[in-house]
C-alpha cells in the first residue's frame, strides 16, 4: 500500500464483537471512526454526524433493506450508509435535543467515508491522505 493509506488499528481493538465493534481513532489531525460490521466487513467514516456534528460512537449500527450497512445518529436520528456515506433518513428523529436546538438541518450532508482495507494479520488501513 502507499503512502495514502494509514494503519488505524487492529480489529483486536475494537470495544466489541461484530455488528458493533468500533473506534475513534486520529489520522493527520483527522477524525475517524472504525465499525466492525462482520468478522471480515470494516468500514472507516468521519467520527461525526453531518447534521450536528454529533458523535456517532455510539450509534446503532445495523443492515437496512438491501443488506447494506449503517450507522445513526444518537441525536438526531440520521442514518447513513457505511460503504457510500449516502443519507438514508435524515434527522427522522423528534428528540428534546432538536427541540431544544430548534432546528432542522436544510439539506441532507452525505457521510464522508474512507477506502478500507482489512488485512490478514486483523490490521485496519484507510486510503485517508490525498
Amino acid at each position: 500500500m502507499g503512502k495514502e493509506w494509514a494503519r488505524l488499528c487492529n480489529v483486536s481493538e475494537l470495544n466489541d464483537k461484530p455488528p458493533m465493534g468500533r473506534k475513534a481513532v486520529a489520522v493527520d489531525g483527522t477524525d475517524l471512526l472504525v465499525v466492525r460490521c462482520s468478522e471480515d466487513e470494516v468500514y472507516v467514516c468521519q467520527v461525526a454526524g453531518t447534521a450536528y456534528e454529533f458523535p456517532l460512537v455510539d450509534g446503532t449500527v445495523e443492515t437496512q433493506l438491501g443488506g447494506a450497512w449503517s450507522i445513526s445518529s444518537p441525536l438526531d436520528g440520521s442514518v447513513y450508509d457505511l460503504a457510500t456515506g449516502n443519507v438514508v433518513f435524515w434527522c427522522p428523529t423528534d428528540t428534546v435535543a432538536r427541540r431544544v436546538l430548534n432546528a432542522k438541518p436544510k439539506d441532507p450532508v452525505p457521510l464522508r467515508v474512507y477506502e478500507t482495507r482489512l488485512v490478514d494479520s486483523g490490521d485496519v488501513f484507510a486510503k485517508v491522505r490525498v
